[in-house]
């Protein structure tokens, strides 16, 4: 898939599940959220969203993992890419990061994807257009998205 290709208002999303937690360095609740990201019938990608909803400064961790999936695919099927969305004085930035070592996405994703091995390639079209459609579709984002207007 390119951005040429498929546009982020072609994907499909199905949010599975949620969890809070404690974040560890302001004690403040922390959401994940996760799921589904479809191309008509095809699963293209399985994502993970965590952020802490009243720090804003936090930013967010989008875990994206591309490849096959089915009943006869294994991890080694698949890759992972991890972009931080941070939101400062000024516009929010989205960027492709080094994935977190170790990955608490190993049993998903046997492989993690550098930056250099995403910026400047092809994956990149289709991871931002993954991400795109998650930023714009799935509803538990709403407090995410509302960190794009200054706080007042």
């Amino acid at each position: 898939m390119t951005r040429q290709e498929t546009s982020w208002r072609d994907l499909d999303l199905s949010n599975l599940n949620e969890k809070y937690s404690t974040c560890s360095c302001c004690e403040n609740p922390t959401h994940r959220v996760w799921g589904w990201v479809n191309d008509q019938a095809t699963v293209l990608a399985a994502y993970f969203v965590s952020y802490t909803p009243c720090h804003r400064d936090h930013g967010a961790k989008f875990q994206i993992v591309l490849g096959r999936w089915g009943e006869q695919t294994t991890p080694d099927d698949r890759s992972l890419v991890e972009l931080d969305y941070r939101v400062h004085l000024g516009p929010a930035a989205l960027m492709v990061v080094d994935p977190t070592q170790p990955s608490t996405l190993a049993t998903v994703a046997k492989h993690a994807l550098r930056r250099d091995q995403v910026v400047g390639r092809p994956i990149a079209a289709t991871v931002f257009t993954i991400v795109d459609a998650i930023d714009m579709k799935d509803p538990r984002l709403n407090d995410v998205r509302q960190w794009t207007n200054p706080p007042h």
